[in-house]
């Protein structure tokens, strides 16, 4: 399974390098634009609902 699946069910996910992010959110994603400092390596940020 593709990890852009999981924001199907309302995950978001969150992945940057250089400046630039992608942003997934309901099954689809985009490249946004991000006035960051570039830095080497790819930050990933996940974020789901936990089921009680």
């Amino acid at each position: 399974m593709m990890v852009l699946a999981y924001t199907e069910t309302g995950a978001n996910l969150l992945l940057e390098t250089g400046g630039v992010a992608f942003v997934g959110i309901g099954g689809t994603g985009q490249l946004i634009g991000k006035s960051t400092i570039p830095v080497e390596g790819v930050t990933a940020m996940l974020e789901v609902a936990l089921v009680t």
